[in-house]
């Protein structure tokens, strides 16, 4: 199990880069302790929950997240919609769009 409070010293997680270690530490456990505690956790941030579940998604890992608070879970939440969406979105238009060329 990995404390994050204790690990990283902070209840507010916030950052991608901070993300990546804790990816990393978390690929260092066993398969059966790989378990995220968000026990202190007040805060984390859209870029911080989307930049763990897209590594963990890539590795299908089967970590456990527990202890989050409601707005750390909702956060979580709106990482795995954004993961989950498309990255093109089909046209429902037979419109073709010409780029613009702007001068100021």
């Amino acid at each position: 199990m990995l404390p994050l409070k204790q690990t990283y010293r902070t209840t507010h997680l916030t950052t991608r880069s901070l993300a990546k270690r804790v990816f990393e530490d978390l690929m260092q456990m066993s398969s059966s302790e790989q378990v995220l505690d968000f026990s202190g956790i007040e805060f984390a941030s859209r870029s911080f929950m989307v930049q763990l579940y897209s590594m963990l998604a890539k590795q299908r890992s089967q970590a456990r997240f527990i202890n989050m608070n409601q707005n750390v879970e909702q956060m979580y939440r709106l990482a795995v919609s954004a993961w989950n969406r498309p990255a093109v979105m089909p046209s429902n238009s037979s419109k073709v769009v010409v780029p613009e060329l702007m001068t100021f």
